[in-house]
């Protein structure tokens, strides 16, 4: 049978810590402790959650079937009644199909049942609301259906008959949720709706527990209500008071007609928000939410590397202004069948698209320069993971740490492990183009408009199975068509997926043949893709639409060890065993990709002083063209870069222009005459390194293209003997070189004053 065969229903105090695409697997060894009746877990106080297992669980001789069903693994807890009233027992947030029952008796002899449950009517998770005396002994069994197992979350609630209302039973006196993430259980027992209070999306609702909570910084807060044991909705409003509330709408509208579950708001700092839930019918129950902010985007990175450099000096009065993002820069589990193909296996042009892509991660140090172009570094797959001869891809290079897609012409987005921050992605590189040109050539040399760099981190999560980042590349790439992605509704059951990524780091692959598994969570959905490390935030993508459903985020372990080889052979499942690959949904993020794909604009300024800058103009380039400056001047010019995010500007910087000194092109022998001994001279100090008496590149850059080469001379020497053109101005006179370029002129004595 499959172990974790259903994943977490709840991101709350529950995450399998191994499951993050490092990939593991969970070994068993002795059954729980609790795994006997008279070894029962001692639960205490009036409720509260416990987090275990039934792995290796075992059934006791004598032990009564639970609810009925064929339960062969149970593990009990006992607790000491502390008062009378109504009692809530709830394994909500388990990961698997449980069975509880709740008895009372010293010993399983003389057990006497007072409830059970297979299945809430939410879910495979079972409930049970009992009244219950104070003083009595209370025993529950937690089991798997037909034998499952995983792990166990149990969640317990007393409310005494006699406990007055809720205190955050009216809109004056709501609890203050003062975290950006946490989770709330409350019952509304004997909690009512106040006189003016609205209907909060409801139907006929009797009770309403309020909270309110407020934010430094703009961004979306999120309330998911999902495991509550009541039917209920969330309602969102500004307002200070009950006749001033306004309805602040979803960022989904079409949750607006099914606000039960889960709401999505944008906020703004220091607004005062506050949150009522509300029954439907008068229901009464355990109240379970958890509520999550995540600020807006960053805005983009500050301008910086100046050109001209800043306080430099000119000779001429025009220039290129220039600048950048300020970045230091750096001179497999296989389901059935193996499903994964090369590039060159793909024949799809709308495969070939997504694959163009799909950007390999890798650390700065794994690139070399090489002229136009960056070698990849790179270790033998077979050798590197001392796989068996027989592995497929075994003589292929392994180059990256993970995987991502182009959301955007400048905007990637990988997993949230694999940029863990800053400075992480400072050091990163975003490939596109890294695969094999067939079955024994790989492409390990890049074009350097194919390599970019994580210039920002948009925004990111990495928590439990919410494992996201958002990067912003450090210019946007104009060759390649973003992917994509689900924009509304849900990813059905069964339905057929495919994913690309690079795999332990090998080059870029295509599995398909794969479809969604355990589809039951709102953060994330399994499947039987046959993906390895490296995969990591690679997109999953819905084979008919080609949206983007989500990014691998974790798995089964990739291989195992052949003892008799002895060497590491794939591990194989079944597809539908083993954990299966799990996916974050893209809709869980999607509201943070900015809308304009990442594009960052800049404003650039420009003035004789520091105080009266004006707007140049507004580029989309990092170069910017100027004339019309003036001798003997300074200039403070300044850029701001800005996107939907926000914007950032850059320091000031200043140049100042000074006139050029006057030459005459030509006279590399400053005697007044122009002659053969001119063009020796120039092909002497080209070749030979001749040292000349003047210090004026200009005067020996004959055609005036800005370098000193052998068509100097030659055009020199043509016009001499030949008649060809005359060079260009200043040519038989004195005077300064009209035309901007990297050649100078420090000293020339024929032209001086």
């Amino acid at each position: 049978m499959n172990i974790l065969s259903r994943r977490f229903k709840s991101p709350i105090l529950l995450w399998v810590t191994c499951i993050t695409l490092h990939f593991c697997s969970l070994g068993f060894g002795a059954p729980p402790e609790n795994d006997d009746f008279q070894n029962a877990l001692e639960l205490s106080s009036w409720g509260g959650e416990v987090t275990g297992n039934n792995f290796e669980a075992t059934s006791e001789l004598g032990e009564p079937q639970h609810d009925g069903e064929n339960t062969l693994n149970s593990v009990w807890y006992h607790w000491k009644i502390p008062a009378s009233g109504r009692l809530t027992l709830y394994t909500f947030g388990s990961n698997f199909d449980t069975v509880m029952a709740a008895y009372s008796g010293d010993s399983l002899d003389n057990l006497e049942p007072l409830a059970s449950n297979d299945d809430s009517p939410w879910g495979f998770e079972s409930l049970i609301e009992i009244e219950v005396t104070a003083g009595e002994d209370l025993r529950i069994a937690v089991a798997g259906f037909n034998g499952e197992f995983g792990i166990i979350h149990l969640i317990w609630h007393l409310e005494p008959f006699a406990n007055p209302p809720p205190e955050n039973d009216l809109f004056k006196t709501r609890e203050e949720l003062t975290s950006s993430f946490g989770n709330k259980i409350q019952s509304n027992l004997n909690s009512s709706l106040e006189e003016g209070e609205p209907l909060h999306h409801s139907i006929n609702p009797k009770t309403s527990l309020w909270y309110k909570v407020s934010f430094d910084t703009d961004g979306i807060l999120i309330l998911d209500s999902h495991g509550t044991t009541y039917q209920r909705s969330i309602a969102i409003y500004s307002g200070e008071t009950i006749p001033d509330l306004k309805p602040v709408p979803d960022l989904n509208a079409a949750d607006d007609d099914n606000p039960q579950s889960l709401r999505s708001i944008r906020v703004e700092a220091g607004t005062e928000y506050s949150i009522a839930i509300a029954d439907q019918n008068g229901g009464v129950g355990l109240a379970i939410f958890t509520w999550q902010f995540l600020p807006n985007c960053e805005a983009p990175p500050e301008p910086a590397y100046p050109e001209p450099d800043h306080e430099g000096t000119l000779l001429a009065t025009s220039t290129t202004l220039a600048w950048g993002p300020m970045i230091p820069l750096f001179k497999e589990v296989i389901y059935g069948s193996d499903d994964r193909q090369d590039m060159y296996e793909l024949n799809d042009p709308k495969l070939i698209r997504l694959a163009q892509a799909t950007g390999a991660v890798v650390n700065r140090h794994n690139l070399i320069e090489n002229g136009s172009y960056y070698e990849l570094r790179s270790l033998d797959f077979g050798t590197v993971k001392n796989l068996c001869e027989d592995e497929p891809y075994f003589h292929q290079p392994v180059v990256s740490e993970c995987s991502g897609f182009l959301a955007g012409p400048g905007v990637f987005i990988t997993a949230g492990h694999c940029i863990d921050n800053i400075d992480k992605c400072r050091e990163t590189a975003i490939v596109f183009g890294y695969y094999m040109l067939d079955q024994d050539t790989p492409v390990l040399r890049i074009p350097k408009k194919d390599v970019y760099f994580c210039s920002g981190i948009i925004n990111r999560k990495k928590q439990g199975f919410e494992d996201w980042a958002i990067l912003r590349l450090d210019r946007e790439v104009p060759d390649r068509t973003p992917m994509p992605i689900r924009t509304e509704g849900e990813l059905s059951d069964n339905e057929a997926i495919f994913a690309l990524s690079f795999p332990q780091g090998l080059p870029l692959k295509y599995s398909g043949g794969a479809n969604v598994r355990d589809n039951h969570s709102r953060y994330y959905f399994s499947s039987n893709l046959d993906i390895n490390r490296g995969s990591s935030g690679g997109p999953v993508i819905h084979r008919e639409s080609l949206e983007v459903e989500g990014i691998i985020v974790g798995g089964e372990d990739d291989f195992v060890l052949n003892d008799e080889l002895p060497c590491f052979e794939s591990n194989r499942c079944p597809d539908d065993g083993c954990l299966g690959e799990t996916v974050t949904r893209i809709s869980n993020f999607r509201h943070f990709i900015p809308d304009n794909g990442g594009i960052v604009e800049y404003d650039v300024f420009i003035g004789e002083t520091e105080d009266h800058l004006e707007l140049l103009t507004t580029t989309l380039d990092t170069r910017l063209p100027v004339d019309g400056l003036e001798i003997e001047k300074t200039y403070y010019w300044q850029v701001i870069a800005r996107d939907s995010c926000g914007e950032t500007p850059g320091p000031i910087w200043s140049f100042n222009i000074q006139s050029a000194p006057e030459f005459e092109r030509g006279e590399a022998v400053p005697d007044g005459n122009v002659d053969i001994t001119d063009g020796i001279q120039i092909i002497g100090f080209i070749f030979l390194g001749t040292v000349l008496e003047i210090d004026c590149r200009d005067a020996l850059d004959i055609d005036d293209n800005g370098r000193l080469e052998i068509t100097d001379p030659i055009a020199l020497l043509s016009h001499l003997f030949l008649g060809t053109a005359a060079p260009p101005p200043p040519w038989r006179s004195c005077g300064q070189d009209p035309t901007p370029d990297e050649s100078e002129c420090v000293y020339f004595p024929g032209c001086q004053p």
